[in-house]
C-alpha cells in the first residue's frame, strides 16, 4: 500500500467501479443483484478518500436505488448515456 501512496503522491486520482460482477455477484435475475452492506460501507469509505464512480449499463434510477450512496458519481448507459454527480459536491 505504501508504494501505491508513493506513486500517487501529487496526482489526482479517481476510482471507477462496475456494478454487476464487481460490486455484486452475477445473478440470473438482474433485479436481484443487490449490493451487500459490507460492500456499500467499503465504497462509502473509499469515496471519502477519493472521487468514486459507479459505471453500469443499467438506468440511472436503478443503479442509484441499488447502491444507495449519494456521495458517488454515476455513469450509466441504458440505451442513452446519463451521468450523475454527488448532491453535496465533490467527495
Amino acid at each position: 500500500m505504501e508504494s501505491f501512496k508513493t506513486l500517487a503522491r501529487g496526482k489526482r486520482l479517481a476510482i471507477f467501479l462496475g456494478y454487476d460482477g464487481t460490486l455484486t455477484p452475477i445473478v440470473k435475475d438482474p433485479d436481484r443483484a443487490f449490493m451487500s452492506d459490507e460492500s456499500r460501507a467499503s465504497v462509502k469509505l473509499l469515496a471519502s478518500q477519493v472521487p468514486t464512480a459507479i459505471i453500469s449499463g443499467r438506468c440511472l434510477e436503478k443503479v442509484v436505488g441499488f447502491v444507495q450512496l449519494e456521495e458517488l458519481f454515476y455513469a450509466v448507459s441504458a440505451y442513452t448515456i446519463a451521468t450523475s454527480i454527488p448532491r453535496f459536491g465533490t467527495p
